[in-house]
């Protein structure tokens, strides 16, 4: 089997190029409910930009969200709510 991988690299696509995902359609992409990509945007760790009265993420913005989340800079303590109620 030949290995093409400049055909791969032609395939790339840069960023600008790719139109906005909605963030309904990210939602159902990444798993996240509507409510936790709400949380993410007023926290900071997720862009999104407003267009004709609806949420869309650019693919440069999704780049940055990936890049984040593999860094693991969401990560943090869970609090045990069980435990504050004693």
């Amino acid at each position: 089997m030949k290995h093409n991988s400049h055909l791969l690299e032609q395939a790339i696509v840069p960023a600008i190029y790719i139109p906005p995902m909605s963030l309904y359609r990210f939602c159902q992409v990444t798993g996240l409910s509507k409510s936790s990509a709400w949380r993410f945007e007023q926290r900071g760790w997720l862009k999104t930009h407003l267009i004709a009265n609806r949420r869309y993420i650019l693919a440069a913005d999704v780049a940055e969200f990936n890049r984040r989340l593999a860094a693991d800079e969401f990560a943090g303590k869970v609090s045990n709510l069980a435990a504050n109620r004693r």
